[in-house]
């Protein structure tokens, strides 16, 4: 007991003894001051002023962070909508490329002036020649649509491409005149130098034929059907004669892409 006592009578020495000392520090700090005119207060002035200024820089560099981050979170979403309308446009753009290559085509294949098939059906390819069976084209056949076997199978420019082979509910076979074993009696040449001869199909849009070795054949000559002079195929490419040959070896080409077509018309 009697040492708590004495404990807290020490404590209240020290307090008495701390109080003291920081008013004499105090009263010496006024009195300096005021001899020196204020040059203390300057010095204390200046870490105090320091300190308030770390603060203003940190909360500015705070505030400028928050402003750069909300505005990189804007830009970016900015970004994803911009890529994603770039995305719609491109869309577009591509529908729109279709729409342009179809109907160029079909204005070909048509006329310029024609806006009514009055001299055939027109048909979408199904299935292009070179996918089985090699040789064919399976075009589309609508329930109205009345197609008859043997009928001619016209590309763009009016080019003879096949004939109708097969008949289905909603489809036909063409058969193409450059199949593979397919035999067509043609005329070649213009004028005086017709010459009627019979080519073989080999696949693929080429034809080939032997013809005798005088016959005036030339290179890009037109190749027709032999029982309608108006009805073309295609053109003579390249003509192959050996020395010891009677006859020459035309190679004939329709200028269709039997690979890319995608409507035809039949009549």
């Amino acid at each position: 007991m009697n040492f708590h006592l004495q404990n807290s009578q020490h404590n209240s020495v020290t307090k008495k003894k701390v109080f003291v000392v920081f008013v004499v520090l105090t009263i010496v700090l006024f009195g300096t001051n005021y001899l020196t005119r204020g040059s203390v207060a300057d010095v204390v002035r200046t870490p105090v002023r320091a300190i308030f200024s770390i603060n203003t820089i940190v909360d500015s560099l705070i505030a400028s962070v928050q402003q750069t981050f909300a505005r990189t979170t804007t830009l970016q979403k900015n970004q994803e909508k911009l890529k994603e309308r770039i995305a719609e446009l491109e869309l577009y753009a591509l529908n729109n490329l279709v729409l342009v290559a179809e109907n160029e085509e079909l204005r070909a294949l048509l006329g310029e002036e024609n806006t009514v098939l009055d001299t055939g059906t027109l048909a979408n390819v199904l299935s292009r020649g070179g996918m089985y069976p090699y040789g064919t084209l399976i075009i589309s056949r609508g329930v109205d649509t009345q197609y008859s076997v043997g009928s001619l199978v016209f590309g763009r420019g009016d080019i003879l491409i096949g004939k109708i082979e097969e008949i289905g509910n909603t489809y036909a076979t063409v058969r193409l005149v450059s199949a593979p074993t397919e035999k067509t009696t043609v005329l070649v040449g213009a004028g005086e130098r017709l010459t009627e001869l019979t080519v073989q199909g080999i696949g693929n849009g080429n034809m080939v034929a032997e013809v005798a070795r005088d016959a005036d054949i030339k290179s890009g000559d037109p190749v027709m059907l032999a029982s309608r002079e108006t009805v073309i195929l295609g053109t003579v490419q390249d003509i192959e004669t050996k020395s010891i040959d009677a006859f020459q070896r035309i190679r004939v080409r329709t200028p269709i892409n039997l690979h890319t077509v995608r409507f035809v018309r039949v009549r």
